[in-house]
């Protein structure tokens, strides 16, 4: 096997490959006993057939197509290591040549470590510790997860009798302006909680006293804040419909409601469990301010030719992440496109600027690791592997085991890069700050 390295612009190679027939024998040999496990041929069980005969039946192009990824698969990760090949982001893999009983050929592009010259961080950092702060967690926020536990855990019986405030009520509306019905601003079967001021305001009270069944028409004007911009401060006309009617009664706050909701023996425990839950998320959210204010600060001090495809893989990812949120909260992309009243194009073009700090952040903490010579043992690999797979779930079965590994040993080196970093920050002189209960703090508990 020959190969031969060149150097491209902005922090670029390629790698060329040449492999005899002789070379990528011993991975078609390989091929050919994995395609074996997934035939049958009669008289014999299956993949217990002699590979003499299975060869016969295979396809000569399939069977060197499948020879020659594995020897890629192999040859390339060997060679980048024996080579010192820093790369970053994904290689980019081109066969150019592929014939039965010829050579092999095929080229690996991949960006690699740019230069970086790295300031003093302890300078940097150590400074910052001044703005940590210490979270405090306040009685009311226990208070109002306690009341949405409660909430949650409704027991709602159907009436006959008048929407009240705190009732569940099911209603159709349909949305107008100027006559005009709006486009995604109605609905058949919308529930919603009287008195929680969730909607419009004024659209709840306009609500209260109809019995199922009952329709009516009635305006309100949109706040200033309006999801719909060329809406804000305008006239807006509902139809609505009442189906349902529902009553809600929340349970008392007491030992055995603790008891319901899992390893709790009285409402002290639950209170503690739910200030634990609070503080813990809070610490997690300052310490990623702290840490994004450390990479902030690192990065104005650095210049780095950052490699075009890096950037565009954290796009990419960004554009992706962006896509699932949408179908997490029930819109399609499009119609959150037609919400924003802008293309992806531009989507794209307005999370660039974000794609590339973030790219230059990661190649920050690499340079650091590199520097400090931060490595991960094959125990602190393997608990990471396992944690992975505990954490994407059926998402692993896509990925191949090696590349699982390779991103766990990445995880375990970035996990202590971020302690070396930390370890400058001093523990004394902190503020103490009162931050807000999100939704996301409730449903932690």
């Amino acid at each position: 096997m020959n190969f031969n390295i060149k150097e491209l612009a902005k922090s670029q190679i390629e790698v060329s490959f040449v492999l005899t027939p002789e070379d990528l024998k011993p991975y078609l040999e390989q091929a050919l006993k994995d395609i074996a496990k997934d035939s049958s041929i009669a008289g014999y069980r299956p993949g217990k057939a002699p590979a003499s005969l299975i060869k016969d039946k295979v396809d000569p192009v399939t069977l060197l197509e499948e020879g020659a990824e594995k020897a890629i698969r192999d040859i390339w990760p060997k060679t980048a290591e024996e080579q010192q090949i820093d790369g970053v982001g994904s290689p980019k893999v081109e066969i150019t040549k592929i014939a039965p009983d010829n050579n092999l050929e095929f080229k690996v592009t991949v960006d690699i470590m740019p230069k970086i010259t790295l300031p003093d961080l302890k300078e940097i950092v150590a400074p910052l510790g001044k703005e940590k702060t210490i979270s405090k967690v306040e009685k009311i926020e226990i208070e109002d997860s306690l009341q949405w536990l409660s909430d949650s855990r409704a027991i709602t019986t159907k009436v006959e009798r008048g929407a009240e405030n705190g009732d569940l009520v099911n209603i159709s509306f349909k949305t107008f302006n100027e006559g005009k019905e709006l486009e995604d601003s109605q609905s058949d079967n919308y529930p919603l909680i009287l008195g929680k001021g969730h909607f419009l305001d004024g659209f709840e009270k306009a609500i209260i006293g109809l019995k199922a069944g009952e329709e009516k028409s009635f305006s309100v004007i949109a706040p200033a804040d309006y999801w719909e911009e060329n809406l804000r401060g305008k006239t807006l006309d509902f139809q609505v419909k009442v189906n349902e009617v529902m009553e809600r009664k929340l349970p008392e706050l007491n030992d055995e409601f603790a008891k319901t909701l899992g390893q709790f023996e009285s409402l002290e425990d639950l209170k503690k469990s739910i200030e634990e839950g609070i503080k813990g998320e809070k610490d997690r959210a300052e310490s990623e301010r702290i840490r994004n204010l450390i990479l902030k600060n690192i990065a104005d001090k650095v210049t780095i030719d950052l490699p075009d495809s890096l950037v565009n893989g954290e796009l990419q990812a960004m554009l992706h992440d962006l896509k699932h949120q949408c179908e997490d909260h029930g819109l399609s992309f499009e119609d959150y496109l037609k919400q924003v009243k802008k293309t992806e194009e531009e989507i794209t073009k307005d999370l660039k600027e974000n794609a590339s700090i973030k790219a230059k952040a990661d190649l920050i903490l690499r340079a650091i690791a590199k520097e400090q010579k931060i490595t991960a043992n094959e125990d602190e690999v393997s608990v990471a592997v396992t944690e992975v797979l505990r954490s994407m779930g059926e998402e692993t079965s896509e990925l191949n085991s090696d590349d699982i590994k390779l991103y766990a040993k990445e995880v375990v080196i970035r996990r202590k890069t971020w302690e070396y970093l930390e370890s400058f920050l001093p523990q004394e002189g902190v503020k103490v700050t009162e931050a807000e209960t999100t939704q996301s703090q409730k449903d932690a508990v």
